[in-house]
């Protein structure tokens, strides 16, 4: 399955530099570690293996692991399609904080 984005890091790191006095923040991304895509991969097949019995199709490693991807290609498609402060507004309505 094609997927355009990985979603960035999973946990980025913020790391400040100092020039004499100054000092400048940005994000730093080197590109290793785990991607969000892995990462909801991950929390996706942690879900699959939490039940009790797998359903059909998911019988084997490789099929589990294919639909851990599949689903976390979704969940960045539906992250994709909010903005930050959709994401905001819907988390506030949701939970009340």
């Amino acid at each position: 399955m094609a997927h355009t984005s990985d979603g960035g890091p999973a946990f980025p790191q913020s790391v400040s530099a100092h020039d004499g006095g100054a000092t400048a923040s940005y994000d730093f991304v080197d590109g290793s570690g785990m991607s969000l895509r892995d990462y909801f991969a991950a929390k996706a097949l942690a879900g699959m293996h939490a039940r009790d019995g797998y359903d059909e199709g998911q019988r084997t490693p490789d099929q589990r692991a294919r639909l851990a991807y599949i689903d976390a290609d979704a969940m960045l498609r539906a992250r994709d399609a909010q903005t930050p402060a959709e994401r905001q507004a819907e988390h506030l309505k949701e939970f009340g904080k």
